[in-house]
């Protein structure tokens, strides 16, 4: 019996031993963790310190009810006929249609036939990114 007791005692110092040894690693390594945090980490600068403004659309209304339609550039009224449309798109946009959006929006009651005219000559005037919107019933 006094031979049992001896191993059960042995095995319980070695898992003893075990958990000495890595609590001593854990303790020398420690002192390298201060180390990395004062390490200086290069990070880039931004090239302004100004934030950029966000890009405004140009916006594209067709406004009306059944075939009394009229189309709005940024809320100015264009007329009713289409044509011309995509010249009054591009002189707001200054030419810049590859980054500057174009933005359709609708009236709920309006025929979409005359947001695909819209569309068509948004397309015309250039304009890489068109999208659309519809208004909130009134």
């Amino acid at each position: 019996m006094s031979e049992i007791m001896k191993e059960e005692e042995h095995g319980a110092f070695t898992s003893m031993i075990d958990i000495v040894f890595l609590l001593l690693i854990f303790f020398i390594l420690q002192p390298f963790k201060e180390v990395d945090r004062k390490l200086p980490v290069p990070l880039k600068e931004g090239s302004s310190k100004q934030p950029v403004a966000p890009i405004e659309p140009v916006r594209v209304g067709v406004r009306g009810r059944g075939n009394e339609i009229f189309y709005t550039v940024d809320s100015r009224n264009f007329g009713s006929n289409p044509a011309g449309l995509a010249q009054v798109i591009h002189d707001r946009a200054l030419g810049d249609l590859d980054r500057i959006p174009v933005q359709i929006e609708s009236d709920p009651e309006v025929h979409f036939a005359h947001v695909l005219r819209a569309f068509d000559e948004a397309c015309k005037s250039g304009a890489e990114k068109v999208g659309f919107a519809a208004l909130p019933k009134r």
